[in-house]
């Protein structure tokens, strides 16, 4: 998806973008999964934290292969 599609275009990524830093967008499909995303049933009973423990898990797992070694010297950072 691109930043101008209604579903990411209110996210901060964009943001951060026009402003020269890297950014990134993890987009879970949340609006097209829930009916209840953004509504007065978008409680804590109706989300799936087994789920989102999994993904937390897997991220952790893969975004220091994907980022890279952290910068060290200020004149590498954004």
């Amino acid at each position: 998806l691109s930043s101008d599609e209604p579903l990411v275009s209110g996210t901060a990524h964009r943001d951060f973008r026009q402003l020269g830093f890297h950014a990134g967008l993890l987009f879970d499909t949340h609006a097209l999964r829930s009916s209840h995303f953004g509504g007065a049933g978008d409680t804590l009973e109706t989300l799936d934290f087994e789920r989102m423990a999994r993904v937390v898990e897997g991220l952790r797992r893969a975004l220091p292969a994907l980022l890279g070694p952290p910068a060290t010297d200020p004149a590498q950072l954004p």
